[in-house]
């Protein structure tokens, strides 16, 4: 689950460094608070408000385009003249790529004013940008970014206060005219998997995605901060500060969650093949969700292709001829796929691997039936699903239905995380 590492560019090895060299290079000042050592969890409440978040908001773009206002970039900003008290500061507009001029990598900034444009070669290792109503395109960003470069493709990570940024994850992974006991558990739930993500990547350079490899983030901006749904995402942050799950020897419990689980919940070891091998939770309220159930089908052919990789077999005379999902533990997920060939090779693979090579908005969950039918178009294999995600964890469809319920977000967790305790 862990994104690939992103060398940066030559000067320097950002791989052996710390996060206080990170900050340093960045921001010319001390890092603030690390990740709180497990084993002192009463300091952690009041750590967690310092605590800042490096997160990948986009990775392998072949240039950058922001707009802002007060733009500084490495530290330096742009002289305009004088305007009068109380006027509107001027939006500046910035675009960013990297060059190689003779076998060393620049970034190449351009400064666009209107009809003409400056042009700055820089030779940092990262590019930090700071600015207010600061935006790539249409989409929000912190007011402090840096960017870095591999293989002349550029990543943008945003740096931001944690309580913050769970503001822009509950606003994305959760209906916010949800319950407020249902916010308040995916509140508690996203704390605890970013401080868990964040303690094992604490030596890289960015410590968490934006998008479903981790959890999906939007930066809430400044100007729709008092907007009423809005609000009620800081209010579930505020109202679970500090508090986070931990497991039975005082570390912070990697608290995965999902859409919704059909009917029950699996353990992450069933399906990734490591981590936590508690029983999931049986849960009744799922159908509550409008696309509980859905189908897909897939020609023999397009199945073939999408299992070549992983599979290992390029031959076109080679198809798969069945499939037949493996239930190893508890609940109706299929914890491996049974696939044989018309070779009459066989290959058992992770269930959630299978998922991956076909996409995950495509097989929406593992919970599944399929069958193999033969028509006039040819062989096609239908697949019988309900719920959406991985399964392991808080499954949100469930915790909205157990806080319409009258149950409390600390009742929501502990149905959710039985092998987890509340800190």
């Amino acid at each position: 689950m862990a994104p690939s590492f992103i060398k940066p560019i030559e000067l320097i090895n950002i791989k052996k460094s710390s996060l206080l060299l990170v900050h340093f290079l960045i921001w010319g000042g001390p890092a603030r608070a690390a990740i709180p050592p497990s084993s002192n969890l009463k300091e952690i409440a009041a750590q967690v408000a310092d605590t800042e978040v490096r997160v990948r908001i986009e990775s392998s773009q072949k240039n950058i385009e922001l707009t802002g206002k007060s733009l500084k970039v490495q530290g330096t900003v742009r002289q305009f003249a004088k305007v009068a008290a109380g006027a509107a500061q001027p939006v500046e507009r910035i675009k960013i790529s990297s060059v190689t001029i003779a076998k060393k990598i620049f970034w190449k900034v351009d400064h666009l004013d209107g009809h003409s444009t400056r042009t700055e070669l820089l030779s940092e290792p990262l590019l930090a940008i700071e600015g207010t109503d600061l935006k790539n395109g249409s989409k929000s960003l912190p007011p402090k970014i840096f960017l870095a470069v591999s293989k002349k493709k550029i990543d943008l990570i945003g740096v931001l206060p944690l309580e913050r940024y769970l503001v822009g994850v509950l606003a994305s992974e959760m209906p916010l005219r949800w319950p407020e006991e249902s916010l308040k558990a995916q509140a508690v739930a996203a704390r605890s998997y970013s401080l868990a993500v964040m303690k094992e990547r604490k030596g890289q350079l960015f410590q968490i995605e934006s998008s479903i490899k981790d959890q999906v983030f939007r930066h809430v901006s400044a100007g729709i901060d008092y907007d009423p749904l809005i609000q009620r995402a800081f209010e579930a942050v505020k109202a679970t500060e500090g508090q986070i799950l931990v497991t039975s020897k005082n570390n912070i419990f990697k608290a995965f969650y999902h859409a919704d689980c059909g009917g029950s919940t699996s353990s992450a070891k069933s399906v990734w093949g490591f981590g936590d091998a508690s029983p999931g939770a049986v849960d009744e309220s799922c159908p509550t969700n409008p696309l509980a159930t859905w189908s897909l089908q897939l020609s023999q052919k397009a199945l073939t292709e999408k299992l070549a990789q992983v599979l290992k077999e390029t031959r076109p005379e080679v198809l798969v001829a069945s499939l037949e999902p493996k239930r190893l533990t508890h609940g109706m997920r299929a914890d491996a796929i049974d696939v044989e060939l018309t070779n009459g090779k066989h290959e058992v693979l992770l269930a959630d691997t299978f998922r991956a090579k076909l996409g995950y908005a495509v097989l929406k969950s593992t919970h599944f039936e399929v069958q193999k039918n033969e028509s006039q178009n040819g062989t096609e294999f239908v697949f019988s699903g309900r719920g959406f995600g991985h399964g392991v964890g808080l499954c949100q469809w469930g915790s909205r239905q157990m806080a319409a319920n009258n149950k409390t977000y600390l009742e929501i967790l502990k149905h959710y995380y039985p092998q987890a305790e509340l800190r």
